[in-house]
């Protein structure tokens, strides 16, 4: 699956289940901020598979974050491009392990609080969405993940799934009666 093909398969999964109407960028940021939660216990418990689930998770709520700021699925796909890109040129130049402790260890934090802090105030600006993006790759790479591997994971786990965005943001999935 494609970046431009995972954002907009997201954007009208999202859009099918009331996400605009009922949601906002602060409750999908909290379902990313849960979603991290879910990978540190993978990483923790060494679950690869249940690191692969949470990235692709997160890269799910992180477009919903997006799109809850106005942007659409092309600007989310080009974000998604731009920071793979860029860490594949990252990690060119620097030795693997190296490159990825440096990238994480230097840039993680100070671009999250950013971010966290661009979401909690509605406004996500320009190059935003990208930060996130780039930063999951890191943390994909860092974990011997391919980024879009997860994605297209995600993207298979919820695109039959049933349910609805309730008036608080959160996603109900539907239950077998």
């Amino acid at each position: 699956m494609t970046p431009l093909e995972f954002a907009q398969n997201i954007y009208k999964w999202s859009n099918d289940k009331n996400m605009f109407t009922n949601s906002t960028a602060t409750a999908q940021w909290y379902k990313c901020v849960s979603e991290l939660g879910e990978l540190a216990d993978a990483i923790v418990k060494d679950d690869a598979d249940g690191q692969v689930d949470a990235i692709g998770d997160i890269a799910v709520c992180a477009a919903n974050v997006a799109y809850c700021c106005g942007f659409n699925a092309a600007h989310v796909a080009k974000s998604i491009d731009n920071a793979i890109s860029e860490i594949s040129e990252e990690l060119g130049v620097l030795d693997r392990t190296d490159g990825v402790d440096i990238v994480y260890n230097v840039n993680i934090d100070y671009k999250m609080r950013r971010l966290m802090h661009s979401v909690r105030c509605q406004v996500i600006r320009e190059g935003e969405c990208e930060i996130l993006f780039h930063n999951l790759a890191c943390v994909s790479i860092a974990l011997g993940h391919d980024l879009l591997t997860c994605m297209d994971h995600a993207w298979n786990e919820i695109k039959d799934r049933k349910g609805f965005f309730s008036k608080s943001g959160a996603f109900i999935k539907e239950t077998a009666s």
